[in-house]
Formats: structure tokens, sequence, C-alpha cells
């Protein structure tokens, strides 16, 4: 699972959706830099895949990739927690493989790359998209621009929630005008 390390300064948000990968967000603070990057990814249900690239040293949020998901997802609004403290910036995380969902699950880490098995759910209304990963109550959310992370009290990231954006009639992720 992936926790907070620490809440750094905002960045831009440039969506990379198409046809091919549905959900692509790239934030500015290495797109421009070129710096190694490291691949968190889970495994969720009906082959869906999502991907989180991050510094690797500094666990920055790079991008976040939904590479594959269902065409089932759930078409209903997430209902986050409103008593939740909320902090501006753009997370940095680490990998915490030992918290993993389920011990019995097939997880792999490398210098490059960790890959996980869990049950993660996406959320789809007019407005926005949103990853489930953990059904824990959210105490902290981090806002970049029109991205929330949610992360619970032992500093789990539980969801992210992409405002502002819905997948279009083709499927992939569009700015909502």
């Amino acid at each position: 699972m992936l926790k907070l390390k620490e809440i750094c300064n905002v960045e831009n948000v440039k969506n990379e959706s198409d046809f091919y990968v549905r959900v692509k967000i790239l934030f500015s603070n290495y797109y421009v830099q070129n710096k190694p990057i490291h691949y968190w990814s889970t495994m969720g249900p009906q082959q869906t895949l999502l991907e989180i690239g991050l510094g690797q040293l500094s666990g920055d949020v790079y991008e976040i990739t939904i590479v594959s998901m269902p065409k089932d997802y759930i078409h209903r609004c997430l209902n986050i927690s409103r008593n939740s403290i909320e902090k501006i910036g753009l997370p940095s995380l680490s990998i915490d493989i030992e918290s993993s969902n389920d011990k019995n699950l097939p997880s792999y880490s490398d210098e490059y790359a960790t890959r996980e098995t869990n049950d993660f759910e996406i959320y789809v209304d007019k407005i926005s998209v949103s990853v489930v990963l953990l059904q824990s109550e959210v105490i902290l959310k981090v806002i970049n621009g029109p991205i929330v992370f949610g992360f619970d009290k032992n500093n789990f990231l539980c969801f992210i929630k992409m405002n502002e954006m819905r997948l279009n009639e083709e499927g992939f992720l569009e700015a909502v005008k």
C-alpha cells in the first residue's frame, strides 16, 4: 500500500488520457525534470490495472494511470467524509508492501516497480472519476488542483478523486467544460 510521507508544493496537472490509456494524469514535477521513476501498480477485479509513478528517491507523485478498467464501473458519486482535514499540495508517498490488504495475494517489488493485488473500485459520475483503494475513514485530504488524495488515520492512501473530469463516450478521461 502507499503511505503518506509528506506534502509537497502544488504541481500543474496535465491530462494525457486517450483512446488507448483511458486515464493518465501527469504532474509537472517529473515530466519536466526527467528523474528516475518507480511504478507502484495494483491489479483489481476484472483485470483492472492502476499504476502510480513515484519519484524513485523522493516518492513525489509523478503520474496516475488506469491502464485497463472494466466497462461496468460504478456509476455514482463517491461520498467523501466532510469532517476531514484539507491540505493543499501534492503528496510524497512511500511503499509499504508489508501492509498489503491480503498477505495471500501475490506481490512483487524491485528497484523500478512494485505490484500488489488489491480489491479497489472505480466510481464514475458526471463530473468526477474516483479510485477507492481502501474502505477506511478518510481523515486527511491532500488537494492538488482538481485531484484529491484521501488518507486514513495510518496515513495510507484510501482514494484518488479526479474532479472536473469524466469518462467521455469513447471511454477515456476528459475535462468537464
